[in-house]
């Protein structure tokens, strides 16, 4: 499952982590993440700083849901789409949002590409 930590609390999580109890299956719960420009330029505290402010939305999100399933974080530095590709190898069923009335960028770039079934969940 992809999840931007924006948007933790929205159906697409819980969509999962149903999907998850049906199949008897653990939740890799994955979130993607591109350095800003010019990363390296940053002092070593800006980048340790701007990593666990990434971060800290997925452990909050993750905390409130109280759920049998076994959830396992998958932090990538990469973009989301080659992140989520990456991960469904391994996966039976490949979890995605989208917003709006159209797919996403993320979502239209792993349709059709993945190796596993995709659902892509609405936002609200």
């Amino acid at each position: 499952m992809g999840v931007d930590a924006d948007d933790l609390a929205d159906p697409v999580l819980d969509f999962a982590l149903r999907a998850a109890r049906t199949r008897h299956a653990a939740l890799r719960v994955v979130h993607a993440w591109t350095p800003p420009r010019r990363w390296w330029e940053l002092p070593d505290v800006e980048r340790a700083e701007f990593a666990v402010r990434e971060l800290r939305g997925l452990d909050e999100a993750l905390h409130r849901r109280r759920t049998d399933v076994k959830m396992i974080k998958d932090i990538r530095r990469s973009g989301a789409a080659d992140a989520l590709l990456n991960a469904a190898r391994s996966a039976g069923l490949l979890v995605v949002g989208r917003t709006g009335r159209g797919l996403g960028p993320v979502a239209h770039a792993v349709i059709g590409r993945a190796p596993c079934p995709v659902a892509v969940v609405p936002h609200g």
